[in-house]
């Protein structure tokens, strides 16, 4: 069958079938899920690609959806393009971002965040940028943090230890030591001085101790002995005390009953009111004679050379409403 055919179109059909090899195999090295079909394409602006390069490959949720297809960088020479190529069907908002995502080992991907927009992105619509901060960058920034709280702290300790008081204590350290060993040696012979008296304590306690059965049995018995007489001594001294508080209630009720009918001087200074007003009068009296001698005492005292001021001490006491 393919006698007939000549070698130029077998060199032709060949090659043809060599290039859509290399195209396919180019695409699939490239990340395209689909050597046969495009996928949507999207465009990003950034202002720093960390390092992106093409061929990087577009994750969601921590599955591929897609690849980066390539970066332009912009007259203006400050922006970058990057076009993103979406394989799968996935609804994209319109407001969604691609994040740049660096990981622990300098690698970067690329991160779709989708947005709340009801609005979707069509094929060639852009979509927002967003950043990641550099895993290095922070973990500079903590070791610069780190290093500089270690820097204070050993100029603290450095300072501490190049204080002036703390040289001072160091240097008194060896008298203190020898003023506690004084001291030490001062207690040790106060308790061997007291050990003895400490021994014969002791021992007077412990022979009390023993003792105390002997003491408990005795005090028992005296206990004993006197409950009984107070029982004996109440019931004696109760019969006549109850007699006594009979005797004297009767006679306060007696006294009270001749005070009630004006009998004797204690009846009468109650029951006669003549007596009490006269009383009364006799104490307001007193009251004023009091005052007026505390106010006039030239009035009454009769002093050489003073009759001047005694006759006007009467007049100013006769005027005077307050005492009179």
């Amino acid at each position: 069958m393919f006698k007939n055919i000549s070698n130029e179109f077998k060199v032709g059909v060949l090659t043809v079938i060599a290039i859509v090899l290399f195209i396919m195999g180019y695409n699939f090295m490239m990340g395209r899920d689909n050597v046969l079909s495009r996928g949507r394409q999207f465009h990003v602006m950034y202002t720093n690609t960390q390092g992106l390069s093409a061929g990087t490959a577009l994750i969601y949720n921590g599955y591929r959806i897609g690849v980066l297809r390539k970066l332009h960088m912009m007259e203006d020479g400050e922006m970058i393009e990057a076009v993103v190529e979406v394989s799968s069907e996935i609804e994209i908002p319109k407001n969604s971002k691609i994040k740049l995502q660096s990981d622990l080992l300098g690698g970067v991907t690329l991160q779709l965040l989708k947005g709340d927009s009801k609005e979707l992105a069509q094929d060639g619509d852009p979509l927002l940028p967003e950043y990641s901060k550099d895993i290095l960058s922070i973990v500079n920034g903590r070791v610069v943090n780190l290093s500089n709280s270690a820097d204070s702290l050993f100029t603290t300790l450095n300072q501490f230890f190049h204080s002036k008081d703390l040289t001072n204590a160091i240097g008194e350290l060896p008298s203190t030591i020898r003023e506690l060993q004084k001291a030490i040696k001062t207690l040790r012979e106060s308790v061997s001085t007291m050990t003895p008296a400490i021994n014969e304590t002791m021992t007077n306690v412990a022979s009390f101790s023993k003792s105390l059965p002997v003491y408990d049995k005795d005090l028992k018995n005296g206990l004993s002995h006197f409950s009984k007489a107070s029982e004996q001594l109440d019931s004696v001294q109760i019969a006549a005390l109850v007699k006594n508080l009979s005797d004297a209630s009767h006679q306060v009720a007696s006294i009270m009953d001749k005070v009630n009918k004006g009998e004797g001087s204690m009846g009468k200074l109650i029951n006669d009111e003549k007596f009490y007003k006269e009383l009364q009068q006799t104490n307001i009296d007193i009251q004023k004679l009091l005052l007026d001698l505390k106010k006039y005492p030239e009035k009454y005292v009769p002093v050489p050379g003073t009759k001047r001021q005694r006759k006007s001490a009467k007049k100013q006491s006769a005027k005077d409403s307050a005492v009179w």
